[in-house]
């Protein structure tokens, strides 16, 4: 059983939050950039220390036990002081490092995308240690991760409870799309627009056309992105 948090304990368990936030080991091998036997090497080991079974591998795939969720929610707070400790010392010269997590809800439309990808590469480029990672969640998990520290900025169109301790901010971005659906949905025939007598809110499944996380930014090692 650990007793006292060791600097390779901290090494080990960089290596679980990127295996459980990948949801695998091979999703997480570019992103530790190690080899899936060292990762699986290191989680054993983890495991060791911890006396507790983390995950589940084998032919049925990746699963976190109920003793991994909660060392990877741990594992969350402990990582996201280290940055915000990190983040504060180096404001203090003006020199920005550190890891920024943003939270986009899945199924924003282009114009956000683009503008979350202008504001990125101008930091980048501005903060040579500024590191980001960018994930897309459903839009009934952004709330959560907003409240519970899991990042620092969430992008979302979803009407949020405004607790005292998040801050929000209005994106003057306008946005627009395309609506779709499938050829047998009621709204199929109104190709060329719909009329004024139709209101959209009355018909489910309804969604917008967008990009895909891989079009944030490309061939930037600075960047992790999942989905």
């Amino acid at each position: 059983m650990l007793n006292r948090l060791q600097e390779s304990d901290i090494k080990l368990l960089r290596v679980f939050y990127a295996v459980a936030s990948c949801n695998g080991f091979t999703a997480a091998e570019p992103v530790l950039r190690m080899q899936r036997p060292n990762i699986s090497a290191a989680i054993k080991k983890l495991e060791e220390r911890l006396d507790l079974v983390l995950c589940h591998r084998g032919r049925g795939g990746f699963q976190m036990t109920k003793e991994g969720e909660v060392v990877f929610q741990e594992t969350k707070r402990i990582f996201n002081s280290f940055d915000n400790f990190v983040f504060n010392l180096k404001s203090l010269h003006d020199d920005y490092s550190g890891h920024i997590t943003l939270v986009m809800m899945a199924g924003l439309p282009l114009s956000y995308h683009l503008a979350v990808s202008k504001a990125v590469k101008s930091t980048m480029k501005k903060f040579n240690d500024i590191h980001v990672n960018i994930q897309t969640r459903l839009y009934n998990e952004v709330e959560h991760v907003a409240l519970s520290g899991e990042c620092h900025l969430v992008l979302s169109t979803y009407d949020m409870v405004k607790p005292e301790s998040v801050t929000f901010h209005p994106v003057e971005v306008t946005c627009s799309g395309r609506l779709y659906c499938a050829p047998s949905h009621p709204l199929a025939k109104y190709r060329e627009g719909l009329p004024s007598s139709v209101n959209i809110e009355d018909y489910p499944a309804i969604g917008i056309s967008g990009l895909s996380s891989a079009n944030y930014i490309s061939e930037d090692t600075r960047m992790a992105i999942q989905t």
